[in-house]
């Protein structure tokens, strides 16, 4: 693939990624003053923090590419829709991040002296996601 097929890869991708996000997001989060309402439902719904909901259904989205690449077919969608959703749900992730970092004292790692960081071997058990 050359640079100028790749740039226009890259264009029809995230043209595409926006459209599909806006139009999703009308389905998922109707409310329209906060597009990540789903994952604060569901986490109301569960024992989980809309982070960790995030994980879950990003999971989702990369096992189902891993599927294309070992049978390299797909049933229900395209791999194109399933990279476009997975582009999309690291968007959200990134939206939920940066309102994490606001609703808590988040300090940045520089800030703390390397032996006071804490571990999830500290606490006995992994960090979320694993």
């Amino acid at each position: 693939m050359t640079a100028k097929e790749f740039e226009s890869l890259v264009n029809k991708r995230f043209q595409y990624c926006k459209e599909v996000l806006i139009n999703k997001g009308n389905d998922y989060a109707p409310d329209t003053k906060d597009r990540l309402s789903n994952f604060r439902e569901i986490a109301k719904r569960t024992v989980l923090n809309p982070l960790d909901i995030w994980t879950v259904l990003f999971e989702k989205h990369i096992l189902s590419i891993e599927t294309y690449m070992s049978k390299r077919n797909l049933e229900s969608e395209s791999i194109e829709d399933r990279i476009t959703d997975t582009i999309n749900y690291l968007l959200l992730g990134e939206a939920l991040i940066l309102e994490d970092k606001d609703s808590i004292a988040y300090v940045e790692p520089d800030e703390v002296p390397p032996q006071k960081l804490p571990t999830y071997l500290d606490k006995g058990k992994a960090p979320r996601g694993y």
